[in-house]
């Protein structure tokens, strides 16, 4: 990837394009030089790409982007993302436990017959 250096938060200087505004992915933290970069490193078109992200909405890959002029502007937008992603992830891992327990349970309920069986050594 190349060198990346932004200034005043809007702009990326050291890029084989003409200056573009820099895009983030919000979901990845993935920074590219421009929305045409981006939308051709993602396999988008460029122009559906565009217009997601200028409304704000997730693109065709499901990710979210928006411009890193813009972050502050969307930082309540971001910060909901990140928090909802994050409780997705949460609860799928608490399911997952639970599910664990519940088989740890059935299994140690199962040898629970196997008591009287002694252990040859």
């Amino acid at each position: 990837m190349k060198n990346i250096k932004i200034i005043k938060a809007k702009y990326i200087v050291e890029s084989d394009r003409r200056k573009g505004k820099a895009v983030m992915n919000l979901d990845t933290g993935e920074v590219f030089t421009s929305a045409k970069e981006c939308a051709d490193a993602k396999h988008m078109p460029y122009h559906n790409f565009a217009y997601k992200l200028r409304d704000g909405k997730p693109a065709v890959d499901g990710h979210l982007y928006c411009y890193v002029a813009d972050m502050a502007y969307y930082a309540d937008a971001i910060q909901d993302r990140i928090y909802r992603k994050a409780k997705m992830e949460y609860d799928a891992m608490k399911l997952q436990l639970a599910e664990i327990e519940h088989k740890k349970a059935k299994l140690c309920a199962e040898m629970g017959k196997f008591e009287n069986i002694k252990e040859d050594i």
